[in-house]
C-alpha cells in the first residue's frame, strides 16, 4: 500500500482534507476541527494570516506555492517544516484522485460508485460495448479492482484478476449483510472463487440459491446498501492509498481480510480472515 506522504512531492497539488475545519482557537493558535485531540493545533504568532492560507487550500494548489506563501510570514525553514507537518498529519492531502476499477451494475455497485467518487477516488468501469475481461486486461495492472456482487461469476473474476499487481476487493450483498473482502493481493491469498467455495461448504444448496439471485436481493434494504457502501468505501480508500482523516491510525489492509457489515446487528462490523480454499480451481 502507498502511504500519503510518499505521494506528495514539492510540486504536487494538495488540498484541504475533507472534514477539516480551520479556525482560530486563540490569537496564536490554529485548530483544524472540533476535537483538538484528533485534529491538531498549530501555535504561531501569524495564526490569522496562515489560517487564511490553509483554509484557501480547499481549492487545490501546488505545494510549493503554499510553502512560498508561508515563507513570507515565518521564513523559509519554518515554512518548509510547517507545511511538511500539515502533510504528515493529513491536514493537507493529495488533490489528484486515486484510480480504482469497479466491476458490477447492481444497486450496491451504483451506491458504492457514488460514495467513492465523492471521497477522492476516480472510479473506472467498462463501457457497455466493452467486456469486463477486456477492460481489466487493458487496465494499469497496479490499479485495485473492486468486484461488486460477482459471486455468481466468481471463477471468471478470480481468473481475470489473478495475475494483477494491484489488489482485488470483492464486495457482495448477501440478504441483509455486506461482505467486504477477502482482500486478494496475489499468490497465497484467498480469491473470490475461494469465497464461493467456502459458501458452498456451509450450504450445499448455495449454487441453486445464487442462480435465483446472482447479484443479490431484487429489492435490497436501503439501510443495508448505505451502510455497506460506506464501510466498503472506507476500506477501499485504505487499499487504494487515499489519505485517512487526521488523527486516524489503522493498520494496513492484509490479504484474506474480510469485513462483514450488518447494520441491524449489535456489532455493526465484524472482521474475519479467509484462507485459500483447498479445492479452488483458480488458486490450486
Amino acid at each position: 500500500m502507498v502511504s500519503t506522504s510518499q505521494r506528495v512531492g514539492r510540486f504536487s497539488n494538495v488540498r484541504l482534507a475533507p472534514g477539516v475545519s480551520v479556525f482560530l482557537r486563540a490569537q496564536n493558535l490554529i485548530q483544524f476541527g472540533l476535537d483538538a485531540t484528533r485534529t491538531g493545533v498549530i501555535e504561531t504568532p501569524f495564526a490569522k494570516e496562515l489560517s487564511l492560507l490553509i483554509d484557501a487550500a480547499v481549492t487545490p494548489t501546488p505545494l510549493h506555492h503554499l510553502t512560498r506563501a508561508f515563507t513570507a510570514y515565518v521564513g523559509a525553514n519554518a515554512a518548509e517544516s510547517m507545511v511538511a507537518d500539515l502533510v504528515s498529519f493529513r491536514i493537507l492531502v493529495p488533490a489528484d484522485p486515486v484510480p480504482v476499477i469497479l466491476l458490477g451494475n447492481s444497486p450496491l455497485a451504483k451506491q458504492l460508485s457514488r460514495v467513492l467518487r465523492g471521497c477522492g477516488v476516480e472510479v473506472r468501469s467498462p463501457m457497455r460495448n466493452t467486456t469486463e475481461q477486456r477492460f481489466v486486461g487493458r487496465a494499469d495492472p497496479w490499479v485495485p479492482v473492486v468486484a461488486v456482487d460477482k459471486l455468481a461469476e466468481a471463477e471468471a473474476v478470480a481468473r481475470m484478476t489473478k495475475r494483477r499487481v494491484g489488489a482485488t476487493v470483492p464486495v457482495n450483498l448477501v440478504d441483509s449483510q455486506v461482505f467486504v473482502g477477502p482482500l486478494f493481493d496475489g499468490e497465497g491469498s484467498a480469491c473470490l472463487a475461494c469465497t464461493a467455495r467456502h459458501f458452498s461448504d456451509v450450504d450445499d444448496g448455495w449454487a441453486i440459491a445464487l442462480r435465483h439471485f446472482p447479484t443479490g436481493p431484487h429489492s435490497p434494504d436501503h439501510v443495508v446498501l448505505s451502510a455497506g457502501a460506506a464501510a466498503a468505501a472506507a476500506y477501499i480508500r485504505r487499499v487504494a492509498g487515499v489519505a485517512q482523516p487526521p488523527g486516524v491510525s489503522m493498520a494496513a489492509p492484509v490479504a484474506g481480510e474480510l469485513h462483514v457489515v450488518d447494520p441491524f446487528a449489535t456489532t455493526f462490523l465484524k472482521r474475519k480472515t479467509v484462507l485459500p480454499h483447498p479445492r479452488c480451481e483458480v488458486c490450486g
